[in-house]
C-alpha cells in the first residue's frame, strides 16, 4: 500500500504525483483542510481505501489523522481513473455555469 494523501491537525501531506494531477486540475487542496477531506470520495470512488486514527472522550471523537492509501497494484488504475472522475466534475460544473 502506498500513502497518497495523510490529513492531521498538521496539515495535509500528498504524494507528489496527487499534487501534480490536482494542481494539474485546477482543484482547490493543501490550503483549507475541509477541501482536502472533501475530495476522500473521489479518492474511494477510484479505488484508494481510507483509514482514521481516531479516539473517544466521552461523547466527543477526536480525529488525529486520515490516511489514504492505494494498493501497489491499483497504482496507475487509480490515478486514470481519479483523473477521469476529476474531469467528470470540471464538465459538471463548466454545464451548470452555461445551463
Amino acid at each position: 500500500m502506498t500513502d497518497i494523501l495523510t490529513i492531521s491537525s498538521e496539515g495535509a501531506q500528498f504524494a507528489d504525483r496527487l499534487r501534480d494531477m490536482l494542481e494539474d486540475r485546477g482543484v482547490a487542496f493543501g490550503q483549507d483542510p475541509m477541501d482536502d477531506v472533501g475530495l476522500i470520495p473521489a479518492y474511494v470512488l477510484a479505488g484508494a481505501s481510507v483509514t482514521t486514527d481516531a479516539h473517544a472522550h466521552g461523547d466527543d471523537v477526536h480525529v488525529v489523522s486520515i490516511a489514504v492509501r492505494v494498493a501497489d497494484e491499483l497504482t496507475e488504475p487509480f490515478y486514470a481513473t481519479l483523473d477521469q472522475l476529476l474531469s467528470g466534475a470540471e464538465e459538471a460544473e463548466i454545464g451548470e455555469e452555461h445551463g
